[in-house]
């Protein structure tokens, strides 16, 4: 059953880094000049980590899937 609690460590970051990516005041501005073909939320988050507005969509998304994936398999070990 380790696999389960992975799964749910691995939605809860990957959910949270998406919405993260989102909020303004934990990005810090791009210091490079790389034009984008989506420049929206472009920046660093938490001063780290490139980001932008597709990156963050696919964080969310990898994230509801691995907590629909968690949730599924308790629903399918009752069975």
């Amino acid at each position: 059953m380790w696999w389960r609690n992975v799964t749910l460590i691995y939605a809860v970051a990957f959910t949270a880094v998406g919405i993260l990516g989102f909020v303004p005041s934990f990005l810090s501005p791009p210091a490079d000049g790389v034009t984008l073909a989506v420049e929206s939320f472009h920046g660093y988050l938490l001063g780290l980590f490139p980001v932008n507005l597709l990156h963050n969509i696919v964080h969310l998304l990898f994230g509801l899937w691995a907590f629909f994936a968690y949730f599924s398999g308790r629903l399918a070990s009752r069975g």
